[in-house]
């Protein structure tokens, strides 16, 4: 594994579609350190190779925000992983080589290319959606999400559509280091939302039909989960602008304030003539 952090880049997805269940590294990554857990469950004494192991997927884990314990359980017959979230199970593994999902996401890197960031390396889900990271050492101590990007078929007339309603462009639609068409507006938080079109000579499209391991632990990007600091304002953005339509919310009360809103992505941006 690299010695360095990375900052999460980019999300290029259309949202809504179907995704394994498996959890990865990449999911445990910027979660609460208090909130998941590896239990290795045992009946006796813990052999010496077993005890390797465990300081092997310690190193492997450490920059996830993943608690590692072990448990003596008498009844059990056999020794067994579990992996939890908030004293939820949400697998169970046999021995050690089954954990290889638990520290690796299958994902593919497929390219590289510089920025004025730093050097972005991108990871491979299908040839529609991929996770960039950014190579930065002091990543740890600061904002770890750097942008959330989606699929646009024209972002020059999304800028239009979005400066007459007054919102603010970072950056106006360009051909990026990735060859890439791209539009960025500073999103209700510290990361920047972006809206990109994949061109033929960019470097995303020119990596059609490769870089798709058998071992990716998903086939496809599911969603999105975003923590903002105020529903009410990220719903004007998503829903009243971008026209995202919430699917579930929670508090459910119409009256309510939402602490989560679920929304799904908008398809008009596929088949509207207006924008």
């Amino acid at each position: 594994m690299r010695s360095y952090y990375l900052k999460i880049v980019i999300i290029a997805a259309l949202l809504g579609m179907a995704c394994t269940t498996k959890v990865s590294e990449w999911v445990l990554i910027n979660a609460d350190p208090d909130k998941y857990a590896l239990v290795y469950y045992h009946n006796g004494t813990i052999p010496t190779p077993v005890k390797q192991q465990h300081s092997e997927l310690e190193n492997m884990t450490k920059t996830a925000n993943l608690l590692f314990r072990t448990v003596l359980q008498e009844n059990i017959e056999k020794p067994y992983y579990g992996l939890y979230y908030q004293n939820r199970l949400i697998s169970e593994y046999a021995d050690y080589n089954a954990l290889s999902t638990v520290a690796f996401s299958g994902f593919e890197e497929a390219f590289s290319y510089n920025s004025e960031k730093g050097k972005v390396i991108c990871f491979k889900i299908n040839d529609r959606q991929f996770l960039e990271f950014i190579e930065d050492k002091n990543a740890k101590d600061t904002d770890r999400l750097v942008s959330l990007v989606f699929d646009c078929d024209n972002p020059a007339r999304m800028e239009v559509y979005l400066r007459s309603k007054n919102i603010p462009i970072v950056r106006e639609t360009e051909t990026d280091a990735a060859g890439n068409e791209v539009l960025v507006i500073q999103g209700t938080e510290f990361y920047s939302i972006k809206f990109t079109r994949y061109l033929p000579e960019g470097l995303h499209n020119k990596t059609a039909g490769k870089f798709l391991g058998e071992n990716r632990i998903a086939h496809r990007l599911h969603h999105a989960g975003l923590h903002v600091s105020d529903v009410a304002k990220a719903n004007r953005l998503y829903r009243e602008v971008l026209g995202f339509s919430e699917m579930w919310r929670f508090r459910e009360e119409n009256d309510a304030t939402p602490i989560t809103s679920t929304c799904a992505f908008p398809i008009v941006w596929k088949t509207s003539n207006t924008w």
